[in-house]
């Protein structure tokens, strides 16, 4: 008899705009996810493959690979964290590759089929699976069409959307609207990280109003502020930022619990 499916939550991790570091805030809670012992999958989904750099994938991606018949493994990382495990899958390995690859998506919708059953495959050992979006992704993109299962992964059991931003009146506002259009589609609950917030007095009370005005507006769940880290800038994977880590451990134990919860990182 196979296996039935583990999946507890499906955690997918978005934003309107890049340079907010959504992908930081996805392997960030991927690590403490894992960290607490719970066996957690992440699909780095974004076409820059950010995160599938910071964990060492190299190579063309899952859906590269699947396209040319190649071998699927070679886009998959494992790395044991305390009681539990953390894997990465790379669906694409870069921009250009993607540029390559989409005209295959489009004439041979069997590839995206084949992503879909490798990955439904995968799930199986999971007790979260998390997903690092493209930036302003939507159900009318072209990865949305061609790859059915792109942005939902699990059918039952628990779903949240993580909504990364800055704290500038600007970004706000953009991931309010992205927010509240997908929030539509999809459903689940909302978490709302804000990031990279200047560590000065002012802008730490500024960023906490507009935060829980637009926590108000999405109905989040969940909530966490937390500051600029010239560690995380400078060396790129957030196990080394400390503070950073932190505040998303916090965010992780209020997602895996269901319970409430607004994450302030201190000066």
């Amino acid at each position: 008899m196979p296996q039935a499916r583990r999946v507890e939550v499906q955690v997918e991790i978005f934003s309107s705009k890049g340079g907010v570091g959504k992908s930081s805030v996805a392997l960030a809670l991927s690590y403490a996810l894992a960290e607490s012992g719970n066996y957690v999958l992440l699909i780095d989904k974004d076409i820059n493959g950010y995160v599938s750099r910071i964990v060492g994938i190299r190579g063309p991606g899952l859906a590269a690979l699947i396209a040319g018949d190649g071998e699927p493994t070679m886009a998959i990382t494992r790395r044991k964290m305390n009681t539990g495990n953390l894997t990465v899958v790379q669906l694409f390995g870069d921009f250009p590759t993607f540029v390559r690859l989409l005209p295959k998506l489009h004439h041979d919708p069997s590839i995206g089929l084949k992503i879909d059953r490798f990955i439904d495959q995968v799930l199986e050992d999971f007790d979260f699976v998390l997903g690092d979006n493209p930036p302003n992704i939507t159900a009318l993109d072209e990865v949305s069409v061609h790859v059915p299962s792109y942005t939902r992964h699990v059918r039952d059991g628990k779903a949240t959307n993580v909504y990364v931003t800055d704290y500038t009146e600007q970004s706000m506002e953009s991931v309010q609207n992205y927010a509240l259009h997908l929030q539509s589609i999809m459903g689940g609950d909302v978490a709302l990280v804000v990031n990279m917030i200047p560590p000065l007095p002012d802008e730490v009370y500024l960023a906490l109003e507009r935060a829980r005005s637009l926590k108000k507006q999405l109905n989040s769940k969940y909530m966490a502020l937390a500051l600029f880290s010239e560690t995380l800038y400078l060396r790129k994977d957030p196990e080394k930022a400390d503070d950073f880590m932190n505040v998303m451990r916090r965010l992780a134990e209020g997602i895996s619990s269901g319970s409430s919860c607004e994450v302030i990182q201190e000066l």
